[in-house]
């Protein structure tokens, strides 16, 4: 017949299918999974690389290399050191770092234990500090980064305790 669609060879979307309507038929739900899970392995090589780079953001930090620590940061990112309080957006955290640093004589990561755990990052290890006041320490540390799907760094929590440092 002229004029009516043929189910066969013409098919007809409506804007908002019902997940009903399309069940077991490669339809709605099968898209959902079919992102969820294209989102997932985005997400899951965008971490892998973050986690091949972990020597050199340490090492930008360690040589006092602001600029290049900083560009692994998303523009709207949260850091914390121990139990101070959260700094929000790269600048603040830019400015927050240079602080810091300019009472740090030298300071080195060693990095023990590394892991992925869904998106995040948990690096365990020591840092040595050589502060400018004269006081060295070395002390146990973990960090956890959350990172978003362009593989920025959205969140850094740094566990530690650094008593004494500030002596």
């Amino acid at each position: 017949m002229e004029g009516v669609p043929n189910n066969k060879t013409q098919h007809h979307i409506e804007s908002k299918p019902s997940k009903d309507q399309f069940a077991g038929t490669g339809g709605v739900e099968d898209v959902e999974a079919y992102l969820s899970s294209r989102i997932a392995m985005h997400l899951k090589v965008t971490i892998h690389d973050v986690f091949s780079h972990l020597d050199e953001i340490f090492e930008a930090l360690d040589n006092k290399k602001v600029e290049h620590f900083m560009s692994y940061f998303h523009s709207d990112s949260s850091f914390r050191f121990g139990s101070q309080p959260v700094v929000n957006g790269v600048d603040n955290i830019k400015e927050g770092t240079e602080g810091f640093l300019n009472l740090v004589e030298s300071m080195s990561h060693k990095i023990q234990k590394k892991s992925i755990m869904q998106d995040r990052i948990v690096i365990e290890g020591e840092v040595s500090y050589h502060m400018k006041s004269g006081v060295n320490m070395t002390i146990p540390f973990c960090d956890i980064w959350k990172i978003d799907m362009s593989g920025k760094i959205k969140e850094y929590l740094i566990y530690c305790d650094p008593t004494g440092l500030f002596d």
